[in-house]
């Protein structure tokens, strides 16, 4: 430990000034332990014990271990600048007067300053919330709050982690390009939709939600482009199962069917019905049945159903009691 400190000697932040007012001793003596006036690097003046800063127990003002910026007139916080000291919070807490950017005048608590939870007057979160008047209560466009919510949900399971469909969208990596963080330039990009309620689709399922790339169509259009559609070429032109099978007038049942039994898809698909087989709603409906019902309805079944349903149940206890009454012929 050195022996004497003098004017202008630095301690890492701390640079010492002037002797300032020694300690008072706790049994009232006359003297106690010597005391520096010391100049920060940041600014700041700190009255130091001088064997503190002799054994370096003292390095700054405290800015050396502050987890926080410091607030000081003309300090910057993303839109606010530090005016003065203001009025102080009822419970004794420091406020600050900012002046934001925007020409407004906020008091501002010091702790929501140097931990980041106020960064403007305000017009920050309206700037960012705005929403074109898309979401207004008055606002007489449906079809544009309807549009809103679309734009809303897209961006949710792209960012959000807490999304219920993440998982399927930002988890595997498709994004909202930054254009399109804009309510008003995804509108100028997609244009309103036609009638219909249609939904926004991406043509190619691995890319992202961006110009060129997404189309307004149907529910139906959408189901049938999804990663596990199965594609079939007719005509040379790549069509999905079902449209496949819209296309060349096959049953879409009787296809799953065969590819359950093992066939290929192409095989399938391009393979005809047999010319005396019955449909399937026929064998279970008899002739000219309608077409919707291929199979039983749930209850409560139509009559065209419960009358086949009857029959059945008809012919099954007939079945079951010819084999349990013994033939009088055997005894």
């Amino acid at each position: 430990m050195t022996a004497a400190i003098v004017s202008g000697t630095r301690f890492t932040r701390l640079v010492a000034v002037e002797p300032g007012t020694p300690y008072r001793r706790k049994d009232g003596g006359r003297k106690g332990g010597k005391r520096w006036v010391c100049q920060c690097d940041c600014g700041v003046e700190k009255l130091v014990a001088e064997r503190h800063l002799l054994t370096g127990a003292i390095k700054s003002c405290g800015c050396l271990q502050r987890k926080y910026a410091l607030v000081s007139p003309g300090a910057r916080f993303e839109r606010l600048v530090v005016v003065e000291l203001g009025a102080p919070y009822p419970d004794g807490r420091r406020r600050w007067t900012c002046l934001c950017d925007c020409g407004q005048t906020k008091l501002v608590m010091e702790n929501h300053l140097n931990r980041g939870k106020i960064l403007s007057c305000g017009c920050l979160a309206r700037e960012k919330n705005t929403t074109h008047g898309a979401t207004a209560r008055d606002s007489e466009d449906e079809e544009l709050r309807r549009i809103h919510k679309v734009w809303i949900s897209m961006r949710q399971r792209c960012t959000n982690p807490r999304n219920q469909k993440y998982a399927d969208y930002g988890g595997r990596g498709i994004k909202v390009c930054e254009r399109w963080d804009d309510f008003a330039s995804f509108i100028a990009d997609m244009g309103m939709p036609p009638p219909g309620k249609p939904t926004i689709d991406r043509i190619d399922n691995w890319g992202g939600y961006e110009p060129g790339n997404c189309r307004w169509t149907t529910q139906t259009v959408q189901q049938r482009n999804r990663r596990n559609t199965r594609w079939v070429m007719v005509d040379g032109e790549e069509l999905s199962f079902r449209d496949a099978c819209d296309k060349l007038g096959q049953d879409p049942f009787l296809a799953q069917a065969r590819i359950n039994r093992g066939w290929s898809i192409e095989r399938a698909v391009f393979t005809p019905r047999p010319a005396n087989a019955k449909p399937r709603r026929e064998r279970q409906h008899g002739p000219g049945a309608p077409v919707g019902h291929w199979q039983w309805c749930g209850p409560p079944r139509c009559e065209a159903c419960r009358k086949c349903h009857f029959e059945w149940r008809a012919a099954r206890k007939v079945a079951r009691l010819a084999a349990v009454v013994p033939d009088p012929g055997l005894r």
